[in-house]
């Protein structure tokens, strides 16, 4: 037992890879929209280890681009003066996370202060009513307290599962996994500043059992102001943080269910989620998000311009030629695609994809044979449309260029573009169709199409956290980005996800892993032909084309909105 050496939680590093991460997310905000998330740190007297922490948390800030607004009072100021200033920051729009430092001196409520904090802005997660929800079984804190936060999340990066094991009596067990959450100031001359911080464990007692042991300083710590700038992330990413006039534009419904949220909070939880572009102009005011009238006919016919697409772009990825090489009277005289080319591809994908691209070839002659076809709409799958996509969803221009045709891994990314669309966009006609017939045929199609969806992220999810070279983006970053910018250009909520999400929109708030994108009782999210015009056009507007159809799409429904620009 004495050789024993536990292993050491690294809460440094890896609250490091995440402040990376909301770094690469303030960054965006900034580029998107002109603003990034501001924190006020509210500091009363002149503790060591309040002092130490603030610093922390002020140089964290500096550290990811978050503004830092210091609030530092005297020991003797006020309780109403301290409530006063926290009301104060409240109303400031440009501040989005409010932590004031506990312990507060003896002549102030802390309960009291605490309860005056926003609850949209407790990113410390304080609040009586972030706490109390926090207490209550099947409910929901709008926040969760960033060190109890930070520890689960030390767990989860480093591999471990707490699911059914305890560590039971007063001394630890052989194997356990220490997490220490204490900090203690003990004198020290050796130290510039007079002391040091030490944990409740003894740590090198500890080392000899204990299988996995976070350090103090150096464990806990750095995940608490990590988790409390993921909070302040969130907040910033909100609705009415960014531009409220654009409120009105569509009700999203996320939370409601999964949380059982009361009305206010679930109000709160929906702005927070709902992301907006502020560069979108939609023709006459709100967007359209309900169903539209055609027959089914028309409805299935729209679908083939989805389907073109993923076959000239799967076939020429694979194979470097594409439907005029294998069956040209599909296109009934339509253009070739703008750009398409082969990819370098490893083995395995590169059969993947044939595979996919000849089951489109399917998909088209089922359609084209029960239904009729319409001519191939003119798709641009040049490496430059591609590169002005991901420069749009990563919201500044890439250097080198995207190219989807690069590697295997670009490709995969290009891919994660195009077919989730046609995905969901049979699942959103499904209920509009009348005839058994056209009913059996979209959803054997919906059938194909949503496994090769799976297939691709899963793919994606296996090379998560890999870094897309030479962009400092990881692989989840990116599926995130582009699923982002498909909601903005939609309008109509969030309708996709990422291949890693917050727990709050993971299976039954339990996953963080998203390889099945789906709604909060895990069922295909839905769109119409509006909101898919929109997102391929690239152009948040069904009436303009752009995009992947510089000519915009074909079938009357497409060609329709054309009419109306």
């Amino acid at each position: 037992m004495s050789d024993h050496k536990a292993n050491i939680i690294d809460g440094k590093a890896i609250a490091q890879t995440i402040r990376n991460e909301i770094a690469s997310e303030v960054h965006y905000l900034s580029n998107k929209h002109g603003k990034v998330p501001g924190l006020a740190v509210v500091i009363v007297g002149n503790r060591k280890d309040s002092q130490s922490y603030v610093s922390m948390k002020r140089k964290a800030c500096a550290e990811v681009g978050i503004k830092s607004f210091d609030i530092d009072l005297p020991e003797q100021v006020s309780e109403a003066d301290l409530v006063a200033k926290v009301h104060e920051l409240n109303a400031n729009p440009d501040v989005h996370g409010i932590l004031v430092q506990l312990p507060l001196p003896k002549h102030i409520n802390e309960e009291t202060v605490l309860t005056e904090i926003s609850i949209e802005k407790d990113v410390d997660g304080f609040h009586p009513l972030n706490i109390g929800k926090l207490a209550m079984k099947g409910r929901e804190p709008l926040f969760h307290p960033c060190t109890p936060k930070g520890c689960l999340e030390l767990l989860s990066r480093s591999g471990i599962t707490i699911k059914g094991k305890k560590v039971k009596g007063s001394w630890i067990k052989p194997g356990a996994a220490v997490i220490d959450v204490g900090t203690n100031a003990i004198d020290d001359p050796s130290k510039k500043s007079g002391y040091r911080l030490v944990g409740d464990v003894d740590f090198q007692e500890a080392c000899k059992v204990a299988e996995w042991i976070t350090p103090v300083p150096g464990g806990v710590g750095p995940m608490t102001v990590a988790m409390l700038l993921k909070n302040t992330l969130e907040v910033g990413q909100g609705l009415n943080t960014i531009d409220p006039s654009l409120a009105q534009r569509g009700p999203p419904r996320i939370g409601t269910k999964k949380a059982n949220l009361d009305p206010v909070v679930d109000h709160i939880i929906k702005e927070f989620n709902f992301q907006v572009v502020d560069n979108i102009s939609p023709v006459n005011g709100a967007p359209n998000c309900g169903p539209i009238v055609a027959d089914d006919t028309d409805r299935i016919q729209f679908a083939l311009n989805l389907e073109f697409l993923e076959a000239e772009f799967f076939l020429n990825g694979a194979l470097g030629h594409g439907l005029d090489s294998i069956e040209p009277s599909y296109a009934q005289g339509g253009p070739p695609p703008i750009g398409a080319t082969k990819a370098n591809l490893d083995p395995l994908v590169r059969q993947i994809f044939e595979e996919f691209g000849y089951q489109e070839v399917g998909h088209l002659r089922a359609i084209i044979t029960r239904v009729g076809g319409i001519p191939r709409p003119l798709l641009d799958l040049s490496p430059q449309n591609f590169a002005k996509i991901f420069d749009e969803a990563a919201g500044f221009k890439l250097s080198p260029p995207f190219d989807p045709y690069l590697n295997t891994l670009n490709y995969l990314l290009a891919t994660y573009v195009i077919p989730y669309v046609g995905l969901v966009g049979y699942v959103g006609t499904i209920p509009n169709l009348s005839k058994k017939s056209s009913l059996s045929l979209v959803a054997s199609l919906l059938g194909v199409e949503a496994g090769q969806d799976a297939v691709i992220r899963t793919l994606l999810y296996e090379r998560a956290e890999e870094k897309v070279l030479p962009y400092d983006i990881t692989v989840a970053q990116f599926t995130g980005y582009i699923s982002r910018l498909r909601n903005n250009l939609a309008m109509c909520g969030i309708k996709d996800e990422g291949i890693i999400v917050p727990l709050y929109l993971g299976a039954e708030n339990l996953m963080d892993s998203n390889i099945l994108s789906a709604n909060t009782d895990s069922v295909s999210y839905a769109r119409t032909p509006p909101e898919i015009l929109r997102i391929v056009y690239g152009t948040g507007n069904e009436h303009v084309p752009g995009g992947f159809y510089p000519h915009g799409g074909g079938g009357n429904i497409a060609r329709s909105f054309l009419k109306k620009a």
